[in-house]
């Protein structure tokens, strides 16, 4: 009785530790009789405490059960062959924290492989329209048959506000200027006539 308070004792200090009750296979082909099972109870209770403090100084809370768990996992399929049980805990302890990092490094690198990939991000700009003073005065005429809130994006963007900008003046969401910026731009080429092409824009012509 004694050892099962003992016991219970130790599992309710591990939750609040880790969070979750620690993983360890009840039926394994290494331990094969009832000594041996009540040697690596023993060994447990006298050892996960420590384990749990020690891989929590080297890896993320989250981690932690998941590290430890299989950790001694692993020492119990292989109670029966192993000679220092302690040493080949913290020695598996150790590398699951390597392993872990490992992992984070690689997350960690392909993730600023993605962004690195990512074209850069670009939005029409009205004032690409503009190439002479007479052009400019069709463009302000045009943008004239805007909506207003469209209008005034349109306006701001060709005064050199940034999108991010634009949205703190305005109080609306950056991406709410682009989606403006971008039919912006569609309706002024429709209304100046201006068709774009692969190799760039030209005026339609009118009969």
């Amino acid at each position: 009785m004694p050892h099962q308070h003992h016991k219970a004792t130790e599992e309710s200090c591990w939750r609040r530790r880790t969070g979750q009750r620690p993983v360890i296979e009840e039926s394994s082909p290494e331990v094969d009789s009832s000594g041996s099972k009540d040697l690596f109870d023993e060994f447990f209770n006298d050892v996960y405490a420590d384990a749990v403090l020690y891989v929590s100084m080297r890896a993320s809370a989250g981690d932690v059960g998941d590290i430890v768990g299989k950790a001694f996992k692993a020492v119990f399929e292989h109670w029966g062959t192993i000679q220092k049980p302690r040493a080949y805990l913290y020695v598996t302890l150790r590398n699951g924290v390597f392993e872990r990092h490992e992992e984070m490094n690689r997350e960690a690198r392909l993730r600023r492989d993605c962004v690195a990939s990512r074209p850069p991000q670009t939005y029409p700009d009205p004032a690409d329209l503009v190439e002479s003073k007479e052009q400019f005065q069709e463009v302000l005429n045009a943008l004239q048959q805007l909506p207003e809130r469209m209008r005034e994006i349109a306006l701001l963007t060709l005064d050199n506000y940034k999108p991010r900008e634009i949205a703190d003046q305005l109080g609306i969401t950056r991406s709410t200027v682009t989606t403006q910026l971008t039919e912006a731009n569609r309706r002024l080429r429709k209304i100046l006539g201006i068709e774009q092409r692969s190799g760039g824009t030209r005026r339609g012509t009118h009969d």
